[in-house]
């Protein structure tokens, strides 16, 4: 189904049909939120408080290793390149960047269930909060 959505939205979007104009899909930037609020309140729903605690560690631990290996590796990667370290920092930091939507659809489609799958609705969780 993700896939299907962004095969339409490929469609629909300026690279084929151009449906929609970057007036109007700048105009939608609502629709991004009350997703993301979506999803988030999907998330909690999903997480119980003892599961929580039990996976904690991992869970922080994931988050941060996430954001500091995608991060550091990628800048590095980027000034190795370039020799320019503002360009090595921004695409550093744009690294980070996770795509919460997809993750929690592809689990919803697979009806996913366990301790890897109640980690990573947490890890998702931290990461919404951090963009």
């Amino acid at each position: 189904m993700v896939v299907g959505y962004i095969i339409v939205g490929i469609i629909l979007g300026k690279s084929l049909l151009a449906l929609f104009s970057d007036k109007t899909l700048s105009g939608l930037n609502f629709v991004t939120y009350i997703g993301l609020a979506c999803i988030g309140f999907d998330i909690g729903g999903e997480l119980a408080v003892d599961k929580v605690k039990r996976l904690g560690k991992s869970i922080l631990s994931i988050s941060l290793m996430e954001t500091l290996m995608a991060t550091v590796l990628i800048a590095l990667g980027v000034y190795l390149y370039t020799k320019k370290l503002y360009i090595a920092l921004v695409y550093g930091a744009l690294a980070a960047a996770t795509a919460p939507a997809a993750t929690v659809e592809v689990l919803r489609e697979y009806k996913a269930s366990g301790p890897l799958t109640t980690t990573t609705f947490a890890v998702v969780g931290i990461d919404m909060l951090t963009r």
